[in-house]
């Protein structure tokens, strides 16, 4: 039974006349709480049927709260207002993804920052939400930009609406199709699916907000929509470009979200921490890039040295601790050189570059034999080709000159 919308919900929540929006369970309405004297939202289901979902979902939001976590919207309490039941949930004061990328087809990529900091954070709320229920394996479900709330006062993303989230079966997967098709993963749209369909689901919205536009188009010849049908098998097959040829995406950040996006679910990205330390780290090494080529244009030495300095203290890391070293070779300070690399070291878990550089500063310091173990103790696999070929060359001289 189909209902209307209450001209008043009761004497305790006043509702704004037009919905914040609505989906397949129902409408949620912006109200004044004049019991907890806030802003708050309030889920009203579209009919009895709907409403019996709403009793569900509710129930999982009152676990979810409990996590404390603040990149989930939390849910307030379940009411029963004039015969019918409304979640009133935490009033997010800001806007969905959705009206920072546009309407699908009309989309625009936001700033590869921006579109970093939104999904690195959505990471971590999916991350607790996986972690605590895992178990039982709940997980989203329906993961896309009307779902992902930014709060206009600090830029703090919270993932909204688990109106379809379930438990999983025996089996350990989810046993019934639901979501939103553009941003359904293959294993979910053939209905056996886990919490790897959110990182998918997440995947796409990543290439939404970096390439434009969505992997697979939803728009056929003419401008027609495709048949559901025909969508769904283009969304199996997983041939969808990296978003690297639709835009300036740089090509370490495309091969992450092809990989989120993969369709055989046990190559993909296995969950949200995953994802989530792959652009942090991603992000750091754009970050001291960067800042590495700014430092270089300082008009002084010392202001060159001073800014690397800071680089290497803000993001200690193989590049910056090359940089410095760098500085340092350059200006014939070796034994400056020297103390980085060592340092760089033991504070780097991979540091095979550095000990090419550290074995070129022994070099350069007459310390031959000091240099040959430097060599000989890079782990060559983790090199470049370039870099390796050099290495073996210098190597097998080194060496020969100091049998010589």
């Amino acid at each position: 039974m189909s209902r209307e919308k209450p001209s008043k919900l009761s004497t305790r929540f006043q509702l704004d006349e037009n919905p914040l929006g609505c989906g397949a369970f129902g409408c949620v309405y912006r109200a004044y709480d004049t019991v907890l004297k806030c802003a708050v939202a309030i889920k009203i289901p579209h009919d009895d049927e709907k409403e019996v979902a709403l009793r569900q979902e509710a129930g999982l939001m009152a676990r979810i709260r409990a996590l404390n976590e603040p990149h989930v919207v939390l849910l307030y309490d379940l009411h029963e207002v004039g015969g019918r039941e409304v979640i009133v949930m935490e009033f997010v004061d800001g806007e969905p993804l959705r009206a920072r990328i546009g309407n699908i087809g009309a989309q625009v990529a936001l700033e590869i920052g921006l579109a970093l900091d939104i999904v690195i954070q959505v990471c971590v709320g999916l991350t607790a939400l996986h972690n605590a229920f895992q178990q039982e394996s709940i997980f989203h479900r329906d993961i896309k930009p009307e779902n992902i709330m930014i709060r206009s006062s600090d830029g703090l993303v919270k993932i909204a609406d688990f109106g379809i989230s379930r438990l999983l079966d025996a089996s350990g997967y989810a046993s019934t199709t639901a979501g939103t098709l553009p941003y359904m993963s293959p294993e979910l749209l053939r209905s056996y699916a886990d919490h790897r369909a959110d990182i998918y689901g997440l995947g796409v919205v990543l290439y939404e907000m970096t390439a434009g536009q969505l992997p697979f188009s939803p728009i056929g010849a003419e401008g027609k929509p495709k048949p559901a049908l025909v969508y769904g098998e283009e969304i199996c097959r997983g041939n969808a470009c990296s978003p690297c040829e639709i835009a300036d995406v740089p090509e370490e950040l495309g091969a992450i979200i092809m990989r989120a996006l993969c369709p055989e679910v046990e190559e993909r990205l296995q969950s949200a921490q995953e994802l989530h330390d792959s652009l942090v780290a991603f992000r750091g090494r754009t970050q001291v890039s960067h800042g590495i080529g700014e430092a270089w244009k300082e008009e002084t030495p010392k202001a060159q040295e001073q800014a690397l300095e800071d680089i290497v203290k803000r993001h200690p890391c193989v590049e910056s601790f090359h940089a410095l070293a760098e500085f340092y070779i350059q200006r014939y300070l070796l034994r400056k050189a020297l103390q980085v690399l060592r340092d760089g070291m033991n504070r780097c878990d991979t540091a095979d570059e550095l000990l090419v550089d550290l074995a070129m500063v022994y070099h350069q310091l007459g310390q031959k034999q000091q240099a040959i173990e430097a060599l000989q103790n890079a782990k060559s696999a983790t090199l470049s080709p370039k870099t390796r070929s050099v290495v073996e060359k210098l190597l097998k001289a080194w060496q020969r000159n100091s049998v010589e």
